[in-house]
């Protein structure tokens, strides 16, 4: 066989091999990241057959619509990843933009204090915090099941929001609090640019610092990381009072946006933020997951409504389509599992 056939063969066999690492490459990619396929599916062909997904404008509007569901499927998903649940995130939304509302507004509806805005909105998140280190407590510290501590939660706030103004709406909301609700940056509204960039640190906080870790280890198995030094305890505050925070931040981006608080705000968004964790591929029994495919779920789960809206779908079948959907991603979520377990692949932490 001549020089030149023996180099064209070997150069074939080079490609093949080079393709067929590029092909494994991509398939454990996708394996590993259960909501990819699914996004690399569903978003080009939103943008070729539904009229005016793709436009500068409705883009605009979908990440102003995915932000205040971004911030409270973070915050939980930090929860889940512990092998606990936080039902009360959409209370801690409505109670503190109700509570900062009202000690910034002139008698009636408010309370006639007038407070800055400078002070209040820090506040809002500050309460958000502690309520959210309160659920840390009782869930870890007292060992009370975090199901039954967050929906009691968010069950009690949603009640408390109603109070100080007797469920009445708080309209006109001061012009430095609603600022970052009306204004944007190269088109991009401020409430989309502060909800990602908070989400963005905190996933690079997840995956690259110490607490992170143990968030992960203590969702892996919680008796094995406290043999290993690590605190249950103080973890599981920490995972919820960010939980609560995030929630905090959201109430006044939601609030802002609005340019009004009330009692009812953030209603029945729980169920939405469950699917969107669940969806983004972080495990029910803890220990596994990823705040970017939280961040997918929460942009398959938008573009779902924004699509629907869109098409016009007739309100009554709104539900039915949306539950559809979620039950569809989850069951191939689960056949994305069963792939990479059966492939023995190593499932990403962060």
């Amino acid at each position: 066989m001549a020089k030149s056939e023996v180099l064209a063969q070997d150069g074939m066999a080079e490609n093949r091999g080079v393709t067929m690492r590029i092909a494994a490459s991509v398939g454990k990619t996708l394996l590993l990241n259960p909501i990819l396929p699914i996004l690399v599916v569903a978003l080009p062909l939103f943008a070729a057959f539904v009229p005016y997904y793709a436009t500068l404008a409705n883009l605009q509007n979908l990440l102003l619509a995915s932000s205040i569901l971004l911030l409270l499927s973070c915050g939980g998903a930090l929860a889940m990843i512990t092998g606990n649940i936080d039902l009360s995130v959409e209370g801690t939304l409505c109670f503190s933009c109700m509570v900062i509302a009202w000690l910034m507004m002139p008698s009636p509806p408010g309370s006639g204090l007038e407070l800055s805005p400078f002070i209040t909105i820090p506040l809002g998140i500050l309460i958000g915090v502690g309520i959210g280190m309160l659920n840390g407590l009782m869930v870890q510290g007292l060992g009370v099941n975090p199901f039954i501590v967050t929906l009691g939660m968010l069950l009690t706030l949603k009640g408390a929001a109603a109070i100080p103004t007797e469920a009445t709406t708080i309209y006109s909301l001061p012009p430095t609090y609603s600022w970052v609700g009306y204004n944007a940056l190269a088109g991009v509204s401020w409430v989309v640019i502060i909800a990602f960039t908070v989400c963005l640190l905190l996933a690079i906080w997840l995956r690259a610092s110490v607490v992170g870790r143990h968030i992960y280890a203590i969702g892996g198995n919680s008796e094995a990381a406290r043999e290993n030094g690590i605190s249950p305890l103080r973890t599981v505050m920490i995972v919820y009072g960010i939980s609560g925070g995030m929630a905090g931040l959201a109430g006044w981006l939601n609030a802002a946006r609005l340019d009004s608080a009330s009692a009812s705000a953030g209603d029945g968004i729980t169920f939405t933020v469950f699917a969107a964790i669940i969806i983004g591929g972080v495990a029910l029994s803890g220990g596994a997951g990823s705040l970017w495919g939280v961040l997918g779920g929460v942009i398959l789960l938008s573009s779902i409504d924004n699509v629907l809206n869109l098409i016009a779908i007739n309100p009554l079948y709104l539900n039915f389509v949306r539950g559809a959907v979620i039950i569809v991603a989850v069951l191939l979520i689960v056949v994305r599992q069963r792939l990479a377990s059966r492939f023995r692949l190593q499932e990403s932490a962060a």
